[in-house]
This record gives C-alpha cells, sequence and structure tokens, in this order.
C-alpha cells in the first residue's frame, strides 16, 4: 500500500515537470531505461538497494552509469530518489509515470493471453476492433498460455476479460456442481 502511495506522489511530480517542459517522450525513454538496467542487472539493483551502502556511493555509481545517456531532469529525479531513500520504489515509481502519460496521451497497453501465438494480421485486427471500441491508441502484447486451451483473456490495466476455453470449462464445471443429484436423475 506504501508503495502505491509513494510512487503515485513521486511519478505525480515526474509528470508535471514533464509537462511543464513538455518532454513527456523524452522522460519516458529515459526511464525506461533505467527500469531496464534494474530489471536486468541484478547487482546493480542490489547496489542501489543495499541499506549498508553510503548514498553518496549510490548516487556516484549512478552517475557513472547513466550520467551521459539521461537527461539533468531525470538525473536530479533519481539522486532526489536515492537522498530520500525511495529508490526502492523506483520501478513502481517508473511504471505510475508511464501509466500517466499514457493516459494523457490517450494510449492504453492491453495484453492478450492465447493459447498459441497469434498471427500479425490477427494482432492487427484485433487492436483495430479495440481501438474503434475504445478511441484510444492500443499497444497489443501477446502472451501464450497453452493452459487456457482456446479464446482469449484480455488483460488491461486491473481488468481482465477472460474468453478462454478453460473458463468456460470451469464456469460449467461450477453450475453442474450445484445441481442437486435429485435433478440429475440419479438416486
Amino acid at each position: 500500500m506504501i508503495q502505491n502511495e509513494i510512487a503515485k506522489k513521486y511519478s505525480q511530480a515526474l509528470f508535471s515537470l514533464a509537462e511543464e517542459n513538455d518532454k513527456f517522450v523524452e522522460f519516458q525513454d529515459e526511464l525506461n531505461l533505467i527500469k531496464e538496467a534494474f530489471t536486468d542487472h541484478k547487482e546493480f539493483r542490489n547496489v542501489l538497494f543495499h541499506p549498508r551502502i553510503k548514498i553518496e556511493e549510490k548516487k556516484r555509481i549512478f552517475h557513472r552509469i547513466f550520467g551521459e545517456e539521461i537527461s539533468q531532469d531525470i538525473y536530479n529525479f533519481v539522486k532526489l530518489l536515492i537522498d530520500k531513500r525511495r529508490i526502492f520504489f523506483i520501478k513502481a515509481i517508473i511504471d505510475q509515470f508511464n501509466n500517466l502519460v499514457n493516459e494523457k496521451e490517450k494510449i492504453i497497453e492491453i495484453e492478450v493471453v492465447s493459447a498459441i501465438e497469434l498471427e500479425e494480421n490477427m494482432i492487427n485486427r484485433l487492436k483495430e476492433k479495440i481501438e474503434k471500441e475504445m478511441n484510444y491508441e492500443v499497444i497489443l502484447k501477446n502472451t501464450v498460455n497453452p493452459d487456457i486451451l482456446g479464446g482469449l483473456v484480455l488483460k488491461i490495466g486491473d481488468k481482465i476479460i477472460d474468453g478462454s476455453i478453460q473458463n468456460k470449462l470451469d464456469t460449467l464445471s461450477k453450475k453442474i456442481e450445484k445441481i442437486p443429484v435429485s435433478k440429475l436423475g440419479v438416486e
């Protein structure tokens, strides 16, 4: 819960700065570069998260890695997170910032889970249909999960639309379990 509050507070401040300077794309690109480093490089993450490593050392390491790669605004923002001991929340802050920018730009990211890899033309048709319905630019990501057997599961933010065969079978099974034995003709 505290992570969400912190992420919201810091991402909103960064969003305001981006809005003032019209730097949404630049900030997103740089923040996603940083997020990728935290995700892909455990050693880097461990150093910046370690409570016994001094703040000045963390900032020096961060500068050595990103000093030339990012703008002064983002560099100062990350330094602030390190100073305030909020660097642990960087991924959540970046995700929240991306959500704010996407909302402003009317962009929505949707994960489409299917039993098999969807063909490009199917993804494009689905994307066009959703864009028409929602009046948003849609970014679709296809994930394969053979356990759903067939159909599609759409994950839109924290909402799930489950049109999978597995879900239909589970629902049918629950309905059958609720039918009294006497109605089934079995005594």
